[in-house]
């Protein structure tokens, strides 16, 4: 646990995001929901230890689902995001107010992702969809419902595998952005900002990515029927 910093946080004092009470895998409500992310930040840099568990109650979701996606392997995405959370709070005297926090956070996140694969030399493993949508991500595979229909539950399980399938078919260039845009929402503009990409080849990307995805899907929704 660290002591309340004087300044805004530095290298010389970085706390343990699960010692200070938000494990990226726990579901914390968000004390700080009705302040914004500009406020939220610049008490951050004004050395407001609140703002900063504000801050990691809002996003750890988000940034360890994008990293589980990256990486493919549970035990990794939390481990990068806990290192994302704390490059923040080493970084943060640094965030230019006139950036949007959010997409400030994925870049850092999405770039230690690429160091991270390169220093185990790995290939990507397959995207987990979440259960019903054929463009949303989670953490891990859904569990089956013992109520449901078996079959109902095959076909299910069946179509996750297809479109893991069909996103890991869409390149590294086309997949970035669809992730960002279609599964995280953002806009061209911050999906860019993130990936280093004018907004122009962003759009142009994924144009392309949702080609690719609905070719390769529909023959299977076809075939499998309603």
């Amino acid at each position: 646990m660290i002591g309340s910093p004087a300044g805004a946080p530095g290298d010389g004092d970085v706390p343990e995001v699960g010692s200070i009470g938000v494990a990226v895998s726990e579901a914390v409500p968000m004390a700080g929901a009705s302040q914004s992310d500009e406020v939220l930040v610049a008490a951050l840099q004004g050395g407001d230890e609140e703002a900063f568990r504000d801050l990691v109650r809002r996003y750890k979701g988000p940034v360890a689902s994008y990293l589980y996606r990256r990486v493919r392997d549970r035990d990794w995405a939390e481990d990068l995001a806990q290192e994302v959370f704390l490059r923040v709070y080493q970084k943060i005297g640094g965030f230019k107010a006139e950036a949007r926090f959010s997409t400030w956070l994925f870049r850092v996140a999405h770039n230690l992702s690429i160091d991270f694969l390169k220093r185990k030399r790995l290939e990507p493993r397959p995207v987990a969809m979440k259960q019903g949508s054929s463009e949303s991500g989670t953490s891990e595979p859904p569990s089956p419902d013992p109520a449901g229909d078996p079959r109902d539950e095959a076909l299910r399980q069946e179509l996750g595998a297809r479109v893991t399938e069909t996103i890991e078919a869409l390149g590294e260039k086309y997949r970035d952005v669809f992730l960002l845009c279609a599964l995280e929402g953002m806009t061209y503009e911050q999906a860019g900002e993130v990936l280093d990409l004018t907004a122009k080849t962003v759009s142009s990307r994924l144009c392309r990515a949702r080609k690719k995805f609905k070719a390769r899907i529909e023959p299977y929704l076809d075939r499998a029927g309603p």
